[in-house]
């Protein structure tokens, strides 16, 4: 009889195509700008303003460091009689170029400004409003009526250490001293516009 037919030899499987592997989003590896001490003991009360709290997002990218955007800080401008358009434009210019020149230029003996070099940042104030009078009660008198300003700030900088994105926003306007030396420089840059500015709480 005849033989049966031997089965013909199945052609060898397609090898599975390699699956690409999902692309992943960085995560941003910062944290939101912790609110700096008030200067008094209570907390000032904003007629127009919210109480927003402190966001932080990336919005660009230069020399491939992140502009961080950190959103709905506060400022207090004690001693002034009015808050106009050109007040608020030269507070934008210049508290921006104060910060840069705090971090860049030469060292200081003080561990976090010293950290932090290549600081390019800008201020945009949102909010204005009056702050209600509070009693310092490390100095022992009465703060007149401030205007308060809510404003958002972006940053970018490198830092030889590891340094938070909040102590960096906050350590300009962290002392006294600090909070001194940002007066006389706004006084300098604008001598008649910020005449009356006694001092700044942030």
């Amino acid at each position: 009889p005849a033989s049966e037919p031997a089965p013909a030899e199945s052609a060898p499987a397609e090898p599975a195509a390699a699956s690409e592997p999902a692309a992943s989003e960085s995560a941003v590896p910062a944290q939101p700008a912790s609110e700096p001490a008030a200067v008094a003991a209570e907390p000032a009360q904003a007629v127009t303003t919210t109480q927003s709290e402190a966001v932080v997002a990336m919005t660009t990218t230069i020399s491939n460091q992140p502009m961080m955007k950190v959103e709905n800080l506060r400022m207090a401008l004690y001693g002034m009689q009015q808050l106009t358009s050109n007040h608020v434009n030269a507070w934008e210019e210049h508290t921006g170029t104060f910060v840069e020149e705090f971090y860049n230029t030469g060292t200081t003996n003080n561990h976090i400004r010293d950290s932090v070099n290549s600081v390019v940042s800008s201020f945009e104030g949102v909010e204005f409003g009056m702050s209600s009078g509070r009693r310092n009660l490390r100095v022992q008198r009465n703060l007149a009526s401030a205007f308060l300003i809510t404003y958002h700030q972006k940053i970018q900088f490198e830092s030889s250490s590891d340094v938070q994105l909040g102590d960096v926003v906050q350590h300009p306007f962290s002392t006294a001293t600090f909070r001194e030396e940002y007066v006389s420089y706004l006084k300098l840059k604008e001598p008649v516009l910020f005449a009356e500015l006694s001092e700044v709480s942030a």
